[in-house]
This record gives structure tokens, C-alpha cells and sequence, in this order.
């Protein structure tokens, strides 16, 4: 039964459900009535009049088999939801989609209503290029990014647009690529074929037209050759590297080293620590304050083959924006012992390119929110944790830089800042113990 204006509920049904321990022993189980909330399952038992409720985040998957719906738990065991009678697809359906869209805001890509949506198969390709999921799903465009959402299985792939290398079409197929090697597929789309793709045409454009826009604001006179090449490296969130810069247009890039410098003394105090030419500069709207201004940020290397000399770290600076909005987070590159025994500069410099891509993919995946970058592991107990505790677990990007996150340095004065950064800096070129 669809939910009435006042009920939390957006689906009900009725059932059998077995509560089963992580030895697959039933705790309980009964006939009971089971209800699909945005965040929650509903279970109410109709022997006993006994509720209970389960995070979407407790099940570790969806699945399903001769007619029933599967639950593991995170805590181990299994809920077990059977004789749905003509609502069973329709069960599966509904708690699948409330589980990916909630779990989207652990990956926090929820970017409120969706613009489209379609159903079909969708094929899911790991990096190392192994079927992760194959099966019927839903796909989902969003102004940034795109959502698969399985119907079965563990949880949704969110693609932001900027990742996006190419898209292939054929064989009434989608296939869309990302730069970091991931691959969707989606296919058996009936009549929605044309509008989808439409629709994801339409989208890219418009992507690809507000970067311009961007630049333009920037360097009102670039021409517009140069607009549309360095439109294809600053694409949503990507740092790129000065010497691209330069060789995409020598005017855009003296428009920024102007900007940098008129920003305050950190630029010229972060290049001065860097080898020449290793900055990489991204371009992003409403990233940190007004949703409207444009913002620059910088990553800085500073490293050497002298242990000694402070370093081992990449920087992340808002070149441009408000002080209020400006902090400097400071990330290791690798353990300081590793970094001690460094002796050729190429596997040094190697190692920081990992690293720095690394803190790029993670500041996408994470949306720019500065937050899970640094709340301790046991702020993320606390109810200001609460956004982002799933996050860490989810984003594997996220999981991996934290433990690199040497500190954070305010703005509070020149002197002050410098002062907190060079300790940082040297700290990471000390060995714990």
C-alpha cells in the first residue's frame, strides 16, 4: 500500500521475515507487515505488535532468491523477507532505491532531485577491469555527476561529470568511461533510449559550457581556441599542472599568477619551497563561500632528496576567495622513514604524483567539503561526525589520504601562518618513536 500524505512510510507490504544470527541460527521470525521509509526498514511483527527498525546502513547489500529478499547485516546474520505475494518486485524496487539514495549521502554525492532517470541493465566494470554488478538498475543524471543505483547488490557508483572520459555508444548500449578506469554500462532501454541520451548530451554541453564560462570570467579576453582547450583539463575539480597551463595559453596563465600574488604573501612563500613549475592549480564555482564566485586553489610539492631539509608534503591553498574561507592543509607524501631513504629524485617525484593524485581524486570524490579531511576519528563518534562517518568508510579515496593529513594552518597573520607551517613541514620529516 503507497503511503497516505501522513504516513513516513513510502511502500508497505506483508510477509514472512527470519531474523537469523551470524551462525545462521533464527533469533526470531514471523509474519509481519515490512515498510519502506526514506532511511529506514520497517519490520512489525504481526504476532506481537513488536517494531523494529533498520538503518538502511545496517544491510550490507540487497539481494534476492527463489522469491525472497536478502538482508545481510553489517553485524553479521541475516534479515529475511518471504511470501510477498504480486509486491515482492515491487518490495525489492522501493527499498533498493531508498537505500542507494541515502547511501549516496554517505558518498556524498546527493545533489537534492534528480534531472532524469531511466531503468535498463546496468553493467558495472571495476578498474582491474572484473564485472562488479550486472543486472537490472536505475540510472540517475544529476547536474554533476551520474548515479548508478543496482538493484541488487552492495551500493550505488556515482560518476562525477568531470571524471568522465568518454562515452560510447552502440548497440542500443551506453557505455561511459572514467578517468580512473571505472566502466558503466547500460542497455535494455526500450523507449527511453533516445531521451536518455539526449538528455546526457544536453547535460555534458552544459558542463562543458560553465567551465568556459568560468574561464572567461577569469580572462574575459582569452581567445576562444584557448577557451576550449583549457576548458578539457579544468574540467569539475581537476588540478592541472602549471606546464599544461602554460602550454594551453601563456596569458591565462599570467591572468592567474596575477590573481595568486595580488591574493596575499602565501603564494609566493609556498613557490619559493617548491621545485620550479610542479604546481598544479584547479578552477572551481562556489566551492568554499558564495556559491557564485569563482575560486582557485593550488596543490605545492615541497620535497628534495635532503631528508634533512623540510619537506615530504603537498599543500592545498585557496589561491583566491575570502580570508574567512582560506586554511592551509598539509599532507604528507609518504611515511617520513620512506622519505628518508629516498636517493633518486624520479621515484621521489613519482611517489608525490601518487600522492598529489591521490588528494585530487579525494577533494572530487568528497566534493570539496573540507571537514572529512581532518575531524580526528573520534570527533567522527561525535554528533558533529555524524555527516561524515559512513563517508570515510565509503570513499575509498578518503580512507587512504586521511592517514596522510599531516595538519591544518589558519589565517590568523602572516607571521603566525608561516610560523605553523614550518613546523608542520618538519614534522613530516620526522619518524614517530
Amino acid at each position: 500500500m503507497i503511503n497516505s500524505d501522513r504516513s513516513p512510510w513510502i511502500f508497505e507490504s506483508e510477509g514472512f521475515y527470519q531474523l537469523l544470527d551470524s551462525h545462521q541460527e533464527e533469533i526470531s521470525g514471523g509474519r509481519g507487515t515490512f515498510q519502506v521509509g526514506a532511511e529506514v526498514l520497517g519490520l512489525m511483527d504481526l504476532a506481537t505488535s513488536s517494531p523494529r527498525l533498520y538503518s538502511y546502513r545496517d544491510f550490507q547489500k540487497v539481494e534476492s532468491g527463489d522469491y525472497q529478499v536478502i538482508l545481510p547485516l553489517v553485524s553479521g546474520g541475516r534479515l529475511i523477507l518471504s511470501k510477498l505475494g504480486l509486491k515482492y518486485e515491487d518490495l525489492i524496487r522501493e527499498l533498493s532505491f531508498q537505500r542507494h539514495t541515502l547511501l549516496l549521502t554517505d558518498l556524498l554525492a546527493d545533489e537534492g532531485a534528480s534531472l532524469y532517470q531511466c531503468e535498463g541493465q546496468i553493467i558495472l566494470k571495476s578498474p582491474e577491469g572484473s564485472v562488479s554488478y550486472q543486472g537490472p538498475g536505475t540510472l540517475q543524471l544529476y547536474p554533476k555527476s551520474i548515479a548508478f543505483f543496482p538493484l541488487y547488490g552492495e551500493g550505488p557508483v556515482s560518476i562525477p561529470l568531470g571524471s568522465i572520459q568518454d562515452i560510447i555508444h552502440g548497440d542500443y548500449a551506453v557505455k561511459v568511461h572514467s578517468y580512473r578506469g571505472l566502466s558503466c554500462e547500460l542497455s535494455k532501454l526500450g523507449s527511453q533510449h533516445t531521451p536518455f541520451c539526449q538528455r546526457l548530451s544536453d547535460l555534458l554541453k552544459s558542463h562543458l559550457l560553465s567551465i568556459q564560462t568560468m574561464l572567461k570570467e577569469i580572462h574575459p579576453d582569452l581567445p576562444p581556441m584557448e577557451t576550449y582547450s583549457l576548458a578539457q583539463l579544468f574540467k569539475e575539480g581537476v588540478a592541472v599542472p602549471q606546464m599544461l597551463i602554460q602550454e594551453a595559453s601563456v596569458s591565462f596563465w599570467e591572468i592567474l599568477e596575477k590573481l595568486f600574488k595580488a591574493s596575499g604573501p602565501e603564494y609566493l612563500s609556498l613557490t619559493l619551497r617548491m621545485p620550479p613549475d610542479k604546481l598544479s592549480v584547479g578552477i572551481q564555482r562556489g566551492i568554499w563561500g558564495d556559491a557564485e564566485q569563482v575560486y582557485t586553489w593550488g596543490l605545492f610539492p615541497v620535497y628534495s632528496l635532503n631528508a634533512e631539509r623540510p619537506g615530504n608534503s603537498i599543500i592545498l591553498e585557496a589561491l583566491t576567495g575570502s580570508e574567512d574561507n582560506k586554511a592551509t592543509y598539509v599532507f604528507r607524501i609518504m611515511d617520513p622513514e620512506e622519505y628518508g631513504r629516498m636517493t633518486d629524485i624520479k621515484s621521489l617525484e613519482s611517489k608525490m604524483e601518487e600522492t598529489r593524485k591521490l588528494i585530487n581524486d579525494c577533494l572530487i570524490d568528497i566534493r570539496f567539503r573540507r571537514e572529512p579531511l581532518y575531524l580526528a576519528d573520534e570527533n567522527l563518534a561525535k554528533p558533529e561526525g555524524r555527516d561524515y562517518r559512513y563517508s570515510v568508510k565509503c570513499i575509498p579515496a578518503l580512507e587512504r589520504l586521511r592517514p596522510l593529513f599531516a595538519g591544518r594552518v589558519i589565517h590568523s597573520s602572516p607571521e603566525q601562518w608561516e610560523s605553523d607551517l614550518n613546523k608542520l613541514l618538519l614534522v613530516n620529516i620526522k619518524s614517530k618513536g
